[in-house]
């Protein structure tokens, strides 16, 4: 079964794996939380959560591609995003994933990273947005 918990230092080259693997590389933004879903001591997904003062940012979410499907990437948005006290912010080229968990089309701010560190503005520029999920 798996199981969703915040990373620890020695799941780190497991992550790295996961992130190359998923095309997810983002070595210029640190991110303040990884989370990860665990099964069977292999990490099968993974979310980043930037700490940036007055917001937060979401990268690298992404399930490997078997397990896709299975509502296990919903099953982390919704565990990242509890409790969260500041609006949440990211870029993606998949909008639709993010509607349901109150995200919405935002403009781009300038606390937040610039869009050319994500692979997302670099392979499809015309389609990378980013979003906000408001702390109400």
């Amino acid at each position: 079964m798996a199981k969703i918990r915040l990373a620890q230092r020695e799941d780190e080259p497991l992550i790295i794996e996961l992130e190359k693997r998923l095309e997810l590389e983002v070595a210029k933004l640190s991110a303040t939380e990884t989370w990860v879903i665990e099964e069977e001591g292999k990490i099968i997904g993974l979310a980043k959560l930037t700490d940036l003062g007055e917001a937060y940012f979401l990268s690298s979410v992404g399930v490997v591609p078997e397990r896709r499907g299975e509502g296990l990437a919903k099953q982390l948005l919704q565990a990242v995003l509890v409790d969260r006290e500041k609006d949440v912010y990211l870029y993606t080229i998949i909008p639709d994933f993010y509607y349901p968990f109150g995200f919405e089309i935002s403009g781009i701010l300038p606390f937040l990273p610039p869009r050319d560190l994500f692979s997302c503005h670099s392979c499809q520029p015309e389609s990378c947005l980013c979003m906000v999920r408001r702390h109400v």
